[in-house]
């Protein structure tokens, strides 16, 4: 299921790791990765990330604020693959929550250069690529 959305700058809780992912409208733009250790299990990195969208998103008739997205990494073969996702009414993951997602059987996929998934990878993989 491809899907594109934009992050905004925001202050978060200190637990957060941010990432810069791009400039829109003058602004910088961020994600925000879970600086808790990511889980590392036979070579695939689970890890949490949250982001605040620029321009509220309509699904269903409900506009989301924010989106949290727990990805997997296989961090050898710069692979990822998201595994669930919570979207939320109001920035920082506050508010209510609008939708859920989750799938265990979505395939792997190439982590393209110089994306948002590169970005992350590079963060949460001890050693990130061959």
């Amino acid at each position: 299921m491809p899907w594109l959305i934009f992050f905004v700058t925001t202050t978060l809780a200190a637990d957060l790791n941010r990432i810069k992912v791009g400039e829109k409208d003058n602004r910088e733009v961020f994600l925000y990765v879970d600086n808790n250790k990511p889980e590392i299990k036979d070579g695939i990195v689970t890890a949490w990330s949250i982001a605040n969208v620029i321009t509220p998103e309509s699904k269903d008739q409900d506009a989301y604020a924010s989106i949290r997205v727990l990805q997997q990494y296989n961090c050898t073969e710069r692979l990822s693959r998201m595994l669930a996702f919570v979207s939320y009414s109001q920035k920082d993951g506050d508010g209510t929550v609008v939708s859920t997602g989750a799938s265990d059987n979505l395939p792997f996929t190439e982590v393209g250069g110089d994306s948002i998934n590169e970005r992350i990878l590079n963060r949460v993989c001890p050693h990130p690529g061959p």
